[in-house]
């Protein structure tokens, strides 16, 4: 299938599941990068929530592991050490919120694969994208601008 068909479909089926899940395509794909998932998944599932779910929680995981590596920094890890260095103590307790709440959806997702609970699902795209637009991606954005102001500093 090529990508414009793919896409179509992707655009349908949506249509199909979104007072289900009680967000728009375009807010999904805007923080989580959903189309491009399924553009390299080369497919739309037939469990097109599921799918999508995994997207959010793949991605707030992926940043958790770069978070929690910011706090406690392996030894051997040069890069992250100076990166870590570059934080001040009240930006490490913000990320370690940010960890924390991350994970609660994290886990809502695992839990909602298992349950198959359709309120929870709905609870966890409206709330994972809401989250995400008023505290994760603005607190990351600042925190990745401090470390790049600390790098542009090193010589």
């Amino acid at each position: 299938m090529d990508k414009k068909d793919l896409l179509k479909q992707l655009d349908d089926d949506f249509d199909k599941i979104k007072q289900e899940i009680g967000v728009e395509l375009d807010e999904l794909d805007e923080a989580f990068f959903v189309r491009d998932q399924v553009m390299q998944d080369g497919f739309v599932s037939n469990n097109l929530s599921r799918q999508l779910a995994s997207k959010v929680a793949e991605t707030l995981m992926n940043w958790n592991q770069y978070l929690h590596n910011l706090l406690f920094t392996a030894p051997g890890n040069m890069i992250l050490m100076n990166e870590s260095r570059m934080l001040h103590d009240d930006d490490k307790k913000a990320l370690n919120s940010l960890i924390s709440e991350s994970m609660s959806f994290v886990s809502l997702n695992i839990h909602v694969g298992i349950s198959k609970n359709k309120e929870l699902e709905k609870e966890f795209f409206q709330k994972s994208l809401k989250f995400w637009n008023s505290k994760f991606s603005p607190e990351i954005e600042k925190i990745t601008k401090k470390i790049n102001s600390g790098w542009m500093k090193k010589d």
